[in-house]
């Protein structure tokens, strides 16, 4: 019988929950985005400082507006398919377009990796 070592990793049982306004919200949304973390990861990683101050190392990732126009090219593609379930017809050119958008992600990543 295998028994768990619960101290390696302690269990997270707090929450703080705070609300902002736009004005406070953006200037963090956006500091969050530079590191590619989401507004919660940085706000944490803020609090958990004693100086205010977060040095964050970012090492392979993606460019965070190149994660959020591949999300935008997601949500097209899911409203054209949407569409040809409602109008029960597709574009011949839509397979052509999901072939480039793969062959334009799969060499990014290929750009991405060491």
């Amino acid at each position: 019988m295998k028994t768990f070592n619960r101290q390696a990793t302690p269990r997270r049982r707090h929450q703080v929950i705070f609300r902002l306004n736009d004005i406070e919200y953006e200037p963090l949304r956006v500091r969050a985005e530079q590191c590619g973390l989401t507004v919660n990861e940085f706000a944490r990683a803020l609090a958990r400082t004693s100086d205010g101050r977060v040095t964050l190392q970012v090492a392979n990732r993606f460019d965070p507006l190149y994660i959020a126009q591949i999300k935008r090219i997601g949500n097209n593609l899911n409203q054209l398919v949407h569409n040809a379930h409602i109008f029960g017809r597709l574009s011949p050119r839509v397979e052509m377009l999901c072939n480039d958008i793969h062959d334009i992600v799969i060499h990014a990543a290929k750009e991405q990796l060491p």
